[in-house]
């Protein structure tokens, strides 16, 4: 979102409707599952023999131990057919050079400049054409309010959302907080620069200029 707002880049979100559905079981190690009533019920098989059948998997599930990672070999293989490579930092994140495309499981951010539209349109383009793929409104990302002041290059993150779920989870929503006060005392303003205390604190905090392994210890010594 920094980066979006720093160098005013056009956001589209993309969500993929059961994207898991769209990768392909390693043959080698297949996997099974029991058939359920529902298939007596349609009329594909006869009352009892559902129990004793079992059908082996060519996609991938939601709930398989394996299934996120062959959706993300899924999806990058695609970005990378549209020229997208994977960065070496960011597993989640692809690029070309021009054009950012940000990957949480089903959720897509493409994040470019406004004279790569044309490359954008064509990237979604071919997307389309392997998923499920709709567009929605760049306002609401993985539970997170986003609201974007493009002219003044700003992007703000609100949780509120998430804060009032919390709060009637809790069933705080519509309580009245206290909050006491700590009363506020005087004291004299002293020269701490005798004091022994204070000098077992400064002697190794200077010491961390040249040697950083102290750094965290010195705190303990207050």
């Amino acid at each position: 979102m920094a980066t979006a707002a720093r160098f005013d880049l056009d956001i589209r979100q993309f969500d993929i409707g059961n994207a898991f559905l769209y990768s392909d079981l390693n043959k080698d190690h297949p996997v099974y599952a029991r058939l359920s009533q529902g298939y007596v019920e349609l009329g594909f098989l006869k009352s009892g023999e559902s129990s004793a059948m079992v059908a082996e998997l060519d996609k991938a599930l939601y709930g398989l131990r394996e299934s996120p990672l062959l959706w993300h070999n899924e999806i990058s293989q695609a970005l990378k057919e549209a020229g997208i490579e994977r960065t070496g930092e960011e597993p989640c994140v692809f690029t070309n050079g021009k054009i950012l495309v940000l990957v949480y499981v089903d959720d897509i951010l493409i994040l470019s400049p406004r004279q790569e539209q044309k490359a954008v349109d064509k990237l979604v383009k071919h997307l389309q054409s392997k998923y499920e793929l709709r567009e929605e409104e760049f306002k609401w990302y993985l539970g997170i309010r986003v609201i974007r002041d493009r002219p003044n290059q700003k992007v703000y993150l609100c949780q509120d959302a998430y804060i009032e779920k919390i709060a009637r989870k809790f069933k705080r929503d519509g309580a009245t907080i206290s909050i006491p006060s700590v009363p506020i005392s005087c004291f004299p303003l002293v020269n701490a620069s005798g004091i022994a205390a204070r000098k077992i604190l400064d002697e190794p905090i200077a010491r961390t200029s040249r040697r950083s392994q102290p750094v965290h210890p010195i705190p303990l010594l207050n």
